[in-house]
């Protein structure tokens, strides 16, 4: 009986268990009062939050957090878990799904030092998480680890990782692992960790395949940066790790932050534990190797090298062995030491400078070989910094320190070559912040220290005050005995400053006849601040013109009015700008209290015309006028763009003070007229438009052309911090654009570039004639183009995703006859970067011209069909990219780039074209195919094109070249014809095309003549030896001419060497002879005893021709030699020169007597004021004369001669039409005494 009340008891102790099981498990409320249970249990560790579902799933905690009491604390929440409570009946915990929306885990201070190596790491079931995610996942203070995804599996002896991924500080990591659970635990893992940063993408590659007790680990950078790190790490030992090597290239700081500066550098550092039974410290060495130095003003890092030591023991850090390797020699290198924690501890730096050239770190400081030392004392509480640099002409020394609130400049001196500045004071750094502070100068010239201009400066300036919320200043000046460029500079000066006012200001400085002074107080209603300049010579100051202006500022800050004029004839910087007839007259109010409706806007400029560098002529007859109140005011503005394009701006509105600041009108007339009539443009209706410092907003900005019959509409506003930008353009023969962007903004006025935008555009243009319109004269467009484009990213990472396309495209110019069509366009946009994958036309050909047919004989044929080109390449869109922005291959065949019956040329070749920041290059090799170039006939004289005409108060703006990079190759081929000024010559040789920077272009090679011909004088020269060789600037190669007349007893010729500006020109011939031989057999084909009367003047004329001004002026240096006035050859008769006058008949055989005239040589010397004597001697006769001439007045001159013909003659000489004499001024009189 008893047993069986044992079993009947047993069993309904077993029943209720199992209810009780059941009922905590597979229920609701069971789960609630177990939780409830637990949370008591643990004394107060374990807090539970909202709870829904059951123990046998799916379950969810809205939170759930653990803390023990060493410190540890886990905190989970959203947690949500399905799993399979059956699996662990087979020895398996299988969780399908595992999401916590954040893991918070921090862990407690860990004194106990190593972990030490397990026998086993195994699990009592096998495990099975197919998905594990958590959205925020936070250890410690690390950086957080988003949206983490992993799938875990494991046997119980073998665990594997699968899928693992998370992003961390914009970072993605991704990766898997293997673990074997017994000795000695075999790890095989790898991981991809890729971001992006400014300006390329980077990514790292890691992999681990090793015991775990000595895990090597190897980093390997594939993109962004190059090489790789090794590190073996002991988890188990007391030291983390037992090596590790860095070994990274092309690292470009621009990379990280735009405003960092350029440079590549290479790292290279090797480290080691010190320590056996504990870590003791850690020592190593490091180099960095910069491949790009260069000076601050060009943006880069002035440094090659740095390397040192590192030995970290004890609490202490020290340097032994730092070394900083500078451009041109110079180096810094000495010691350093830290000591203490990172709070409380102390740097201690000891540096000897040797051989610095100050040069290498800005290019307009002076070479400098500076020695001396460097001493810092650095910490938390207190710094100190002392210098003293010199070499034989400059010198450098200070001393600075920083404690107890107190900055004090002890000193600071920079001498060079007996000139100097010194300067001390003193800032409290506390809640007084006092300031005191003394500068003198001595015979201070800016020239000794930098390239910069000459000046003698001597002056002495204090200040004295705080510096806190409301400052209070007293500042002083005064220069004496001083110059700047030659010119004498003199001023001073005082200042007096009680914030929010100037309580006094008395300053005024001039340099030469310029002049400025500064006068009166401000912040008080009454009060006044004079301001008046007077500069009548700008060039002193290195600028060019004059100016003048007077203004006065007035009232209150919360009530300001500023009026005043400004006037220059002629305004200009160098290299900045140049403008001309320059005007300004301002009476505007500002401030919170000048927003009465009553408060003047006005304002006027006026410009006659505005030159920048690079655009010469930007804006001529600029005028711009505002007039009007705060409340309703009228903007009108014009000009004339390129003196082509006339621009016209009317705007309305008024400004509200309420909330703040606010500009609200419209914009009435906005209208381009241009003489190319394509780029009309004008305003359809008037656009409303609001400002604001927070927010502005265009709506409906309409516009038209004409005749082009395009239509767009822009609207765009800026509120709360946001863009949005809508753009449509439409035409019958425009096509359609339609463009939009949503972007954050950093304020109102510029865009957020951390902060994510989008955007789209969508073009489909079915006709692009209008596109050789809009370009101007003589180019000619067609075709098809359609783009789409998406917009993603950042402003600062922008993402670009779409495509553009174009059939039968067409481009003509016909000034040379280049005619490309049938083309075919098809590129891609992804990321940052255009793919220009086919760019494709056919170059048809005009008929071969006639001659460079007849010179190609059966050839010619090969020249009919057409050509081609092809481009292919890439441009990144982010023209800020350290990398090139763009490089386009270009492939020419047989393309005719001159088409025209008097030039005709055919190119074939590939040319490497890149765009890298501002500098715009070109690599290439190109060949004539075959050309003909026929000279013009000369005609009128004209003006280059490239000159600019000045009217005389116009000053030249130098225009800028483009930075280049060019390396090209042009090689003439063999079929190269020339024809003109005589020549006739088929042209061949090579030449090479390079330029850097914004140098002018040189060329290096040279160019010979084949089978070619010379004409002149009615004769026929054979070109022996025609040479041009380029060593230089392409204008002026240097000549190596021979040309021969053959066929005679004497063959003679010209050789012409020098260059094509300085050519030096002698006669040859064979066999040699006088000069005067030489040039008769070479223009007459005989000697000079068959010269006849009319081979003279033609003997004559070649020898202008052939030794003139460019060579000498062979007649010029017969007159100089000899001391004679008068020197030629005339036709007439003997003496004809007194009593009549004679003709002549001049043709291309020589001159022809008319009559009894004659070749006469006639030589002059002038013995008097009023006195001449010439002999005169017949070439055709032994006939010859002496003659003597004397004026008794202006008008009655007698004549006598001697010789073949003996007279004494008496002229009267009247002449019609003379102009009136002009007044005569007596020499030294002052200007507007009358003449006598």
């Amino acid at each position: 009986m008893r047993l069986r009340r044992l079993l009947l008891f047993f069993s309904l102790s077993l029943v209720a268990l199992v209810s009780l099981a059941g009922w905590l498990l597979a229920t609701q409320s069971g789960l609630q009062h177990s939780l409830s249970w637990l949370q008591a249990g643990s004394g107060g560790r374990l807090l539970v939050g909202q709870a829904a579902g059951r123990w046998l799933g799916p379950l969810r905690l809205d939170e759930i957090s653990w803390q023990d009491a060493a410190g540890t604390a886990i905190r989970a929440q959203q947690l949500q878990l399905e799993w399979q409570p059956a699996a662990l009946g087979r020895g398996e915990l299988r969780v399908d799904r595992l999401v916590l929306g954040r893991l918070d885990i921090t862990t407690a201070p860990d004194d106990a030092g190593p972990v030490p190596e397990p026998a086993q790491i195994t699990l009592p079931l096998a495990l099975s998480l197919p998905a594990l995610h958590i959205s925020h996942l936070q250890i410690d203070a690390l950086p957080p680890l988003l949206e983490v995804e992993a799938q875990l599996h494991s046997d119980g002896v073998r665990h594997q990782l699968e899928q693992l991924a998370f992003t961390v500080a914009a970072v993605r990591v991704s990766a898997q692992a293997r673990l074997d659970g017994q000795a000695p635990f075999p790890l095989q893992a790898s991981a991809q960790i890729s971001g992006q940063l400014v300006a390329r993408p980077f990514t790292l590659a890691l992999t681990a395949d090793g015991p775990l007790a000595s895990l090597p680990l190897e980093i390997v950078a594939q993109e962004g940066v190059h090489g790789q790190a090794e590190v073996t790490l002991t988890p188990f030992a007391p030291v983390p790790f037992s090596s590790a090597r860095i070994d990274l290239a092309g690292v470009h700081p621009v990379d990280w932050a735009d405003s960092l500066p350029a440079a590549e550098l290479a790292l290279q550092a090797t480290f080691e534990p010190v320590g056996e039974a504990e870590l003791t410290g850690i020592v190593g060495s490091f180099a960095i190797a910069n491949s790009l130095p260069g000076p601050l003003d060009l943006d880069r890092v002035p440094v090659q090298t740095l390397s040192g030591q590192v030995d970290w023991r004890g609490g202490s850090l020290n340097l032994p062995s730092l070394r900083l390797q500078l451009p041109a020699g110079g180096q810094i290198s000495g010691q350093g030491r830290w000591q203490g924690s990172a709070e409380a501890g102390h740097l201690d730096l000891d540096l000897a400078v040797r051989g610095v050239n100050a040069q290498v770190v800005h290019r307009r400081l002076h070479k400098t070989a500076l020695e001396g030392r460097i001493k810092a004392a650095l910490s938390a509480r207190a710094q100190q910094l002392e210098a003293d640099l010199r070499d034989r002409r400059f010198s450098l020394a200070g001393a600075v320190r920083q404690a107890d609130a107190v900055l004090t400049i002890e000193r600071l001196l920079l001498q060079a070559s007996g000139t100097g500045l010194s300067a001390s004071g003193r800032v409290t750094l506390d809640e007084a912040r006092d300031i005191t502070l003394a500068a003198e100068l001595k015979e201070f010239n800016p020239r000794a220290f930098a390239d910069l201009p000459a000046a003698r400066v001597n002056a002495s300036a204090t200040v004295a005050g705080n510096l806190r919320a409301a400052p209070v200043i007293a500042a002083d000046f005064k220069l004496r005995d001083s110059h700047f460029r030659q010119v004498p500079l003199a001023g001073a000066g005082n200042l007096r400053l009680a914030w929010p006012r100037i309580t006094g200001a008395d300053l005024w400085l001039s340099l030469g006849k310029n002049r400025l002074e500064v006068r009166g107080a401000l912040g008080q209603p009454a009060d006044q601040l004079q301001f008046e300049l007077r500069a009548p010579q700008l060039a002193d100051l290195g600028g060019d013109g004059s100016v003048h202006g007077q203004f006065r500022l007035a009232g209150s800050l919360e009530a300001l009015r500023l009026s005043g004029e400004l006037q220059s004839p002629r305004l200009g910087w160098p290299g900045l700008f140049s403008a001309e007839q320059l005007h300004l007259a301002t009476d505007v109010s500002t401030g919170k209290r000048a927003a009465s409706a009553t408060a003047p806007l006005a304002l006027e400029l006026s410009l006659a015309r505005l030159d920048l560098p690079g655009q010469v002529g930007l804006a001529e007859k600029l005028a711009l006028k505002v007039s009007g109140n705060r409340q309703q005011h009228l903007l009108n503005f014009s000009t004339r763009l390129f003196g082509d394009d006339q621009l016209q701006l009317r705007a309305s509105g008024g400004v509200s003070s309420q909330p703040e600041l606010v500009w609200q009108g419209a914009i009435d007339t906005l209208q381009l007229h241009s003489r190319n009539s394509a780029r009309n443009v004008r305003l359809q209706s008037p656009a409303s438009l609001r400002l604001s410092q927070t927010a502005w907003r265009l709506a409906d900005l309409h516009l038209a052309g004409n005749p082009l019959d395009w239509q767009a509409r822009l609207g765009a506003e800026v509120r709360n911090e946001r863009l949005n930008l809508t753009l449509a353009v439409d035409g019958s023969r425009f096509g359609r654009l339609a463009a939009q962007l949503a972007a954050r903004m950093d304020g109102a006025w510029a865009l957020d570039r951390r902060q994510p935008w989008q955007g789209e555009v969508s073009l489909q243009a079915e006709d692009l004639a209008w596109l050789g319109e809009l370009m101007g004269e003589g180019r000619r467009t067609g075709g098809r183009l359609r783009g789409q484009l998406q917009l993603a990213g950042t402003p600062a990472l922008p993402q670009l995703q779409g495509s553009l396309s174009g059939q039968a495209l067409r481009f003509a110019l016909e000034d040379s006859g280049l005619q490309l069509q049938d083309g075919e366009l098809s590129a891609r946009i992804a990321g940052d970067v255009l793919h220009l994958e086919t760019l494709r036309f056919s170059s048809p050909h005009r008929a071969l011209p006639r001659p460079l047919k007849r010179s190609l004989g059966e050839t010619a044929a090969r020249h009919e069909p057409p050509g081609q080109l092809t481009a292919s390449g890439e441009l990144r869109l982010d023209a800020q990219a350290a990398s090139g922005a763009a490089q386009v291959m270009v492939k020419l065949d047989r393309v005719g780039v001159w088409q025209q019956p008097e030039q005709w040329v055919s190119l074939s070749g590939e040319t490497l074209l890149s765009w890298q920041r501002d500098h715009l290059g070109g690599k290439g090799a190109l060949t004539v195919d075959a050309a003909y170039w026929q000279l013009a006939p000369p005609g009128a004289p004209s003006l280059s094109d490239d000159v600019v005409v000045r009217r005389p108060a116009q000053s030249a703006t130098p225009s800028l070249r483009p930075k280049l990079s060019l390396d090209v190759s042009v090689d003439f081929g063999r079929d190269f014809l020339f024809e003109g000024a005589g020549l006739s010559s088929l042209l061949v040789g090579q030449i090479r095309l390079t330029a850097e920077g914004r140098d002018l272009p040189r060329a290096v090679g040279s160019i010979r003549t084949r089978n070619g011909r010379f004409a002149a004088y009615g004769q026929a020269l054979e070109i022996e030896r025609g040479i041009l060789n380029f060593q230089g600037l392409p204008d002026n190669p240097s000549l190596d001419v021979r040309a021969m007349r053959r066929g005679l007893t004497v063959e003679a010729g010209v050789e012409v060497t020098g260059t094509v500006q300085k050519p030096r020109v002698r006669l040859v011939s064979t066999p040699e002879l006088p000069e005067a031989e030489k040039l008769s057999w070479l223009i007459l084909g005989h000697g000079p005893e068959g010269v006849g009367s009319g081979d003279a003047s033609v003997l004559l004329a070649a020898a202008g021709d052939l030794f003139g001004n460019a060579s000498g002026n062979l007649v010029g240096q017969l007159k100089d030699r000899f001391g004679i006035d008068e020197f030629g050859v005339r036709q007439g008769t003997l003496g004809g020169g007194a009593r009549s006058a004679g003709s002549r008949i001049v043709s291309s055989g020589g001159a022809e007597s008319s009559g009894v005239e004659q070749q006469i040589l006639s030589v002059g010397k002038r013995i008097s004021s009023r006195a001449t004597l010439n002999y005169e001697q017949s070439l055709g006769t032994a006939e010859s004369v002496a003659k003597l001439s004397f004026d008794l007045t202006r008008q009655l001159t007698l004549v006598g001669r001697v010789g073949s013909d003996n007279a004494l003659d008496l002229f009267y000489s009247i002449t019609w039409g003379r102009p009136p004499r002009a007044a005569k001024t007596n020499v030294g009189a002052p200007v507007g005494t009358p003449a006598p």
